[in-house]
């Protein structure tokens, strides 16, 4: 994970294969191999990675989660919807996986659906400034800026000098 931080992501897969060699199945290393063959480019490995971490430690949400980025890399959009999916229902307390739905969403011309998923962010996380500017922006987009207000409104309520929820107001 070091060599990651400090962007030496060769080095990074290098250790994690060796991780894997040594223990094979371990889902953890499979899962951070995964990442990193994503961060090179390299996502047809990454996915069969990500799919052998799940094999190994099904249910896993930061797997599914990551499983998720790399379908919707290669435009595997649906799959990559279900994974988010998984990903929230295998642990409801994980927000990323919900985030990146709703980003998915939004991108697919879905902003309904992205708004509900933001919401839903929001009952997870409630001091989540980020999922509330987006919902504004996306409201803003839906020609309804009063709901857009609310949502600044609410950001501005819990961090005065938040510059975004400022300027969108």
């Amino acid at each position: 994970v070091a060599l990651e931080r400090l962007g030496k992501l060769k080095e990074a897969r290098e250790e994690y294969e060796a991780a894997v060699r040594l223990r094979p199945g371990w889902a953890e290393a499979l899962n951070n191999l995964g990442v990193v063959q994503h961060s090179l480019g390299d996502d047809r490995a990454a996915e069969k990675t990500l799919r052998d971490a799940l094999r190994s430690g099904p249910g896993s949400a930061k797997a599914l989660n990551n499983l998720g980025v790399v379908l919707a890399g290669q435009g595997k959009r649906e799959e990559a919807a279900r994974a988010y999916r998984d990903a929230a229902k295998s642990d409801p307390r994980y927000g990323q996986a919900v985030s990146n739905l709703a980003a998915l969403l939004e991108q697919d011309g879905k902003p309904t659906e992205a708004i509900d998923e933001l919401r839903r962010l929001i009952r997870m996380e409630p001091a989540n400034a980020e999922a509330r500017l987006r919902i504004a922006a996306i409201l803003l987009s839906l020609e309804n800026p009063a709901e857009a207000t609310e949502q600044y409104s609410a950001v501005l309520a819990a961090s005065p000098a938040n510059i975004a929820a400022l300027q969108g107001l």
